[in-house]
């Protein structure tokens, strides 16, 4: 009973550093992560709050993991409902009560410190395998129902998104929202947050929720 609520108080642990991590990202003003760059344009064109729209964001990607999995889709996944909300809500809270750096030293750091608590925070998620984030849920439903690599799948994601982005803040506004340098840097580094998360601390955590651990992928030696 312990282990068990010790996973799911890690696995809340996790989503209150990634929606941080979200949060200060967008506060950085350099571009935001590409799977919640359209929910960041549309409440930026119609003065909207960004956790809102990202709600409506996160339920689509639900419906279209419905559309592609059909009889496969799980109703315990439906419970990412509940996870895209209360994320919303985080994001609408860190988002009032956080600071915007003024300098551009400031927002390079911030912007360091933002994809290191969003690797870290999605990396908990994952590692604990409680209800999938709909981002995460999309990604891994587009893998399955397409037979192509989870990495693959969310480099596809991930462009289509940023190319909706582009498109849609150019037409209302003129002007690119949303992607930028923190766009390409939150691609490049998110995941080797994770890695080393991974790497150091995946394991461990695990042991401590009760959960077996998983072997590290090590990188195959070259000639």
């Amino acid at each position: 009973m312990q282990k068990k609520a010790f996973r799911v108080i890690y696995y809340l642990i996790g989503l209150v550093v990634l929606t941080i991590g979200i949060t200060l990202n967008s506060k950085t003003s350099l571009g935001v992560s590409p799977l919640v760059s359209i929910a960041f344009a549309i409440a930026k064109v119609f003065d909207l709050k960004f956790g809102s729209l990202t709600f409506v964001v996160y339920a689509f990607f639900v419906l279209i993991q419905i559309m592609l999995l059909r009889k496969n889709f799980r109703k315990w996944d439906l419970l990412q409902i509940v996870i895209a909300f209360l994320s919303s809500q985080l994001i609408n809270l860190w988002g009032e009560v956080l600071p915007a750096a003024a300098t551009m030293p400031g927002r390079l750091l911030e912007l360091v410190v933002a994809v290191a608590l969003t690797g870290t925070g999605a990396a908990i998620m994952l590692t604990m395998e409680g209800i999938p984030n709909p981002a995460d849920g999309m990604v891994a439903a587009i893998a399955d129902a397409f037979h192509i690599k989870t990495g693959t799948a969310k480099n596809i994601c991930d462009a289509t998104m940023v190319v909706v982005t582009i498109v849609f803040s150019l037409i209302m506004s003129g002007k690119i929202i949303g992607v930028g340098l923190g766009t390409i840097i939150t691609v490049l580094l998110c995941g080797r947050v994770m890695a080393v998360y991974y790497r150091f601390a995946m394991n461990p955590m695990r042991t401590l929720a009760g959960l077996p651990p998983r072997p590290l992928v090590k990188k195959k030696e070259t000639d």
